[in-house]
């Protein structure tokens, strides 16, 4: 009887020195995964940066046709298609300014929050990754721990009911 357990303790051994490389195989796998999350952070980030950029761009663009709607009405009024007095006129041209102004930091404003979300979600991103790395390597840990110990235990179990 004691043989049968030896060799039984023997098999759980072996089984779990066999089994090694399957948990090794999921660490790989996890740590893939941090990688790609990683990869996918980065990404977030370069969007991020992208969405400023081409936020500064069109209120710079907005910015330049406020001027544009300027001259034009300075065109109009020299021209004499306006009929205002000298103050009615500097208010129309300070009106299209802040008409301009006002839209070009609404357009800031919009993209600023655009890019925001982008760098939350990098944020969360890598927050994800570090979480990942370190349930894999515990998941690792515990995973050959607990096939050394299952096999270790039989082992033991079965040699001290030898003697």
């Amino acid at each position: 009887m004691c043989v049968v357990e030896a060799l039984q303790a023997t098999s759980l051994l072996a089984g779990a020195v066999f089994q090694l490389p399957s948990a090794r195989a999921e660490k790989k796998a996890g740590l893939y995964t941090v990688q790609q999350t990683i990869q996918q952070a980065k990404i977030s980030e370069r969007n991020a940066a992208i969405e400023r950029q081409e936020g500064i761009e069109s209120a710079r663009k907005e910015r330049l046709k406020a001027i544009q709607n300027m001259a034009s009405v300075k065109t109009d009024i020299a021209a004499g298609n306006i009929f205002t007095s000298s103050t009615s006129a500097l208010y129309l041209i300070d009106d299209e300014k802040t008409k301009g102004d006002l839209n070009a930091v609404d357009i800031l404003n919009e993209s600023e929050k655009r890019s925001q979300a982008y760098l939350n979600s990098a944020m969360q991103q890598y927050n994800n990754a570090a979480l990942y790395t370190f349930n894999t390597k515990l998941r690792y840990k515990n995973k050959g721990n607990s096939l050394l110990s299952k096999g270790v235990n039989s082992a033991v179990s079965a040699f001290s009911g030898l003697g």
